[in-house]
């Protein structure tokens, strides 16, 4: 079994970088499953993934690699019956439940998945599951009457979730958007169609098409929900500004610019450069340059927007204080520390959310954490085992591997009452 040393040192030279020396892009090789006892299922045409596939059938010193198949379709008829084969008992997915959902962990396999917030955290999950893969979490495969058509568009779950000040939003697997919880500007109000990303936030929420067109709906005094022309990879919500990443890397920002009381260059200040993520709190935005190191501009009477020196894995903002996780998985938090806003637990994690007044962040076993305000209980996770997690205003919502929704603490406007089909 490789040691962690060895596949971390093979993500230094197997994982692409841009300019001279880039490497092509890696080919999936025939399965070899015949003999095997574990199996590599993953969305072979998506190279990140593809990538961490590879590190992963190292680990497990297996050459049973097989593809998933296309986000939204059904698992291949060869890869269904390569699933089958005698010799496998278990079975490691590689990405969320939105590369490769339950629909598709077939076989009778004991089945774990290693999927992160990005490329990034799937690639350090496997490198720190090397000395032991079953360390990672145990997923779920879909009920045995569910064919892989219908599964696909299940209504009762989720792929993607986000939490607001006081409502959540969610994709299907189908890509419709669904919200939750207080709707009094109609933030909770998605427009039809679909969309690939989903971001909640206080009285408004936007979404990106699968076009990358933007689309937001709710309060919009400020100009927040009336995002420019064009297209864009990511978006994050503020308070009353909304943020969003060109496929050139470089961050548009809208919404509050009047020099009001409210304005503190959040929309208008926006860096040059270019970014490889970005998030937005109430009166604040961050984000992280290609190299990893973090800018932040706006409010910044706490120190929220004075992020510390060296570089982070992904980044997450609220009002007063910002949270980041290094490459090594270990969480930094900066700005307003009451109630320890700033001070969370010691380990490391694959992912962080800020909410209003908390944190929280789920472990390599998808176990999660959160710390701050706790007094409605947005602190405190059920048991279990999550693939996503995001904090809210006094709320929180994960999804679990089956990728059904579960959200916990306040539900005074119905915020943590999960929609049922």
């Amino acid at each position: 079994m490789a040691t962690v040393a060895a596949v971390l040192l093979t993500l230094s030279v197997v994982v692409p970088v841009s300019g001279a020396g880039a490497q092509a892009a890696p080919v999936a090789p025939e399965p070899e499953c015949d003999g095997a006892t574990a199996a590599v299922l993953v969305d072979a045409s998506s190279e990140p993934d593809l990538y961490a596939a590879f590190l992963l059938a190292g680990v497990l010193d297996t050459g049973c690699l097989v593809d998933a198949g296309d986000r939204g379709g059904p698992l291949p008829v060869e890869s269904q019956s390569l699933l089958d084969t005698d010799t496998l008992n278990s079975g490691y997915a590689v990405g969320g439940t939105a590369a490769v959902p339950a629909a598709k962990l077939v076989g009778g396999l004991s089945w774990r998945r290693a999927g992160g917030a990005d490329r990034w955290a799937t690639l350090r999950i496997i490198g720190n599951a090397a000395a032991d893969p079953t360390a990672l979490p145990v997923t779920d495969s879909p009920p045995a009457a569910l064919p892989n058509d219908i599964a696909a568009d299940r209504t009762d779950t989720f792929v993607k979730i986000s939490a607001g000040t006081a409502h959540s939003c969610g994709l299907r697997p189908s890509g419709h958007a669904v919200c939750w919880g207080n709707n009094e500007d109609g933030q909770a109000s998605p427009p039809s169609g679909t969309f690939a990303t989903i971001s909640a936030s206080g009285g408004h929420s936007c979404g990106l098409r699968p076009s990358g067109q933007a689309v937001c709906w709710g309060y919009n005094e400020y100009g927040q929900a009336s995002p420019p022309s064009g297209t864009f990879t990511v978006i994050t919500t503020g308070g009353y500004h909304s943020c969003a990443l060109r496929p050139s890397g470089h961050a548009v920002c809208w919404g509050i610019n009047n020099g009001g009381d409210y304005d503190f260059g959040q929309a208008s200040d926006t860096p040059r450069g270019t970014f490889a993520a970005i998030t937005s709190g109430d009166w604040h935005s961050c984000g992280l340059r290609p190299s990893g190191h973090a800018v932040c501009w706006g409010y910044n009477e706490d120190g929220q927007a004075s992020p510390p020196s060296g570089t982070f894995a992904t980044i997450s903002v609220e009002g007063f204080y910002s949270c980041g996780l290094r490459p090594s998985g270990h969480a930094v938090c900066w700005g307003n520390n009451h109630i320890g806003y700033t001070s969370p637990p010691p380990g490391t994690f694959t992912t962080i959310s800020a909410g209003g007044g908390h944190q929280c962040g789920l472990r390599l076993s998808g176990h999660a954490v959160c710390w701050g305000n706790n007094h409605a209980g947005q602190a405190s996770p059920p048991s279990g085992t999550f693939t996503a997690i995001s904090a809210g205003g006094l709320h929180t919502c994960g999804l679990r591997l089956s990728g059904h929704a579960v959200c916990w603490g306040s539900n005074v406007d119905g915020e943590t009452t999960t929609p049922q089909p």
